[in-house]
């Protein structure tokens, strides 16, 4: 068994394997899906909305106590729109 600080097995060390990421080109596509998301659920907290990314690769949008799921981030800003249009 080991202690707290102690560098045992599994905890990044020494003994630690060396990983490499060549995968890089598979990032810079994921980059760009992460910054629309991050924009996005910054608008839908601007309006009082929650986002989530669902599992099924669709997105959860969450205001009041009510939610609606929507197929992709275009349909989320299409709502946010007409949410934000009803607060005027």
């Amino acid at each position: 068994m080991h202690g707290p600080y102690s560098k045992g097995a599994g905890v990044c060390g020494t003994n630690a394997p060396e990983t490499h990421n060549n995968q890089h080109l598979h990032f810079a596509n994921d980059d760009v899906n992460g910054k629309a998301l991050a924009t996005m659920t910054a608008q839908a907290a601007r309006c009082g909305c929650a986002l989530q990314e669902l599992a099924s690769g669709g997105y959860l949008l969450c205001r009041w106590g009510m939610a609606r799921e929507l197929p992709c981030l275009r349909a989320v800003g299409n709502m946010l729109r007409r949410i934000a249009g009803q607060q005027q």
